[in-house]
């Protein structure tokens, strides 16, 4: 009733009790068409009288990050509510949903069904500034992940990226295409301007804000993008797992490869070959053979071609020239026939 009220999709409620020097937040999202409740989360803060306006704005940044951002509650809920409509019936909104889904899975069959509802949705609405920012980033990921072998999405994702921050430059979605097309162009300087301009647009959406510093962290800037990245998972735990990369290739850069195989095993993404790929390169290093076997099997079936382009794909987000022979190295050493690891 409240939510019909007020015209709301969604309500924010909650409770709260003070404890002696102690403050404890109950707060829970609410779908107003079901009736469900989405979201749940319980702070407890010790802060003194005059601090309290501290932890007020530090429970409310953390509940904005997990619950309105790009990977947050609503979106989860949303997605979830539209994924039996046809791409034709997709609001533009409901399309970009589609595409951050896909972020989450890296699935092949994710990636198909949110690039038909991208292209749907530039076209039903050519004015929506984050579905073109959207499709140029999936255009992207063709290349540098394999789902478009021998196609133009980096020229394609390139021109939606130019189109979308001519449209707004002050969208994040739109700063985020021209990173990762300045990345695959191997345009550091880029890379780093769009980077640190998502961070700033919109501090308050954790996820983007850490995709930002993922960003820097692969142009070399990695002591600053890890700790952006560590932050937006303290604000959002639900942030992507392929945020755990960039901690990944720190440890596996200075050869502590037990810790980077713990970072690879969080990345948990079985569909989507970079999971079989660092687990099994970390393997090879550490002289484990034996285990990476199924994970180069699995890493081929993935991508049927990867022996012949290993240091193509390797190298679309490993810009370091020694790290990629590190990687390489190690996938030769976990029995990998790699032509290009002696160059």
């Amino acid at each position: 009733d409240l939510g019909r009220d007020l015209n709301a999709d969604f309500l924010v409620t909650g409770s709260f009790r003070q404890v002696e020097s102690e403050l404890r937040v109950n707060s829970q999202v609410h779908c107003t068409s079901s009736g469900t409740q989405i979201w749940a989360e319980r702070f407890r803060r010790r802060r003194t009288a005059a601090e309290m306006y501290d932890v007020q704005d530090e429970i409310l940044q953390s509940i904005t990050a997990q619950v309105a951002g790009a990977y947050g509650a609503i979106g989860d809920a949303t997605a979830k509510s539209t994924s039996r409509k046809e791409h034709a019936s997709l609001s533009g909104y409901e399309a970009v949903l589609r595409a951050l889904h896909f972020d989450k899975t890296m699935a092949s069959d994710d990636y198909a069904d949110a690039m038909g509802a991208l292209r749907s949705a530039v076209k039903s609405d050519p004015s929506y500034v984050s579905a073109w920012a959207r499709l140029a980033i999936l255009e992207l990921d063709s290349v540098g992940f394999g789902f478009d072998l021998g196609g133009d999405g980096l020229q394609r994702g390139f021109g939606y990226a130019e189109r979308a921050v001519a449209m707004n430059p002050n969208n994040q979605d739109a700063q985020f295409a021209m990173a990762w097309a300045s990345l695959l162009r191997s345009d550091v300087e880029g890379t780093v301007r769009s980077a640190w301009r998502m961070i700033e647009l919109n501090p308050g959406d954790a996820s983007l804000v850490g995709t930002g510093g993922w960003f820097l962290a692969l142009a070399g800037e990695r002591t600053k993008g890890m700790e952006i990245i560590e932050r937006s998972r303290g604000l959002n735990p639900n942030c992507p797992s392929w945020f755990h990369l960039i901690p990944f290739l720190v440890h596996f850069d200075q050869g502590d490869y037990d810790d980077a195989l713990r970072e690879a095993n969080q990345i948990g993404l079985p569909e989507f070959f970079w999971d079989p790929l660092l687990k099994a390169a970390t393997l090879g290093h550490l002289g484990r053979s034996g285990e990476a076997a199924n994970l180069l099997r699995r890493l081929i079936a993935l991508q049927p071609d990867f022996e012949e382009r290993a240091d193509s794909y390797v190298g679309c987000l490993v810009l370091s020239e020694k790290l990629r022979k590190s990687i390489l190295d190690g996938l030769s050493n976990a029995g990998l026939n790699i032509a290009t690891v002696a160059q």
